[in-house]
């Protein structure tokens, strides 16, 4: 439960940052494109850290 709370805060945190990294390439006011960019961004990076995170617990439980 700790763990989850920590997990909504970064995310808050990384929230504003991707956003204006995103903006600087696609126009904040530009609607439904941005929100779909943000969006796939946003699902990468989760994948991403999923996938690493897996592997982590999956090499600690075979030892």
């Amino acid at each position: 439960m700790v763990s989850s709370a920590f997990v909504l805060v970064a995310a808050l945190a990384w929230n504003e940052a991707i956003k204006a990294l995103i903006s600087t390439y696609v126009k904040e006011n530009s609607g439904l494109v941005y929100q779909f960019v943000y969006a796939a961004v946003v699902t990468i990076i989760a994948v991403i850290i999923t996938v690493r995170l897996n592997k982590i617990a999956a090499r600690y439980k075979d030892q």
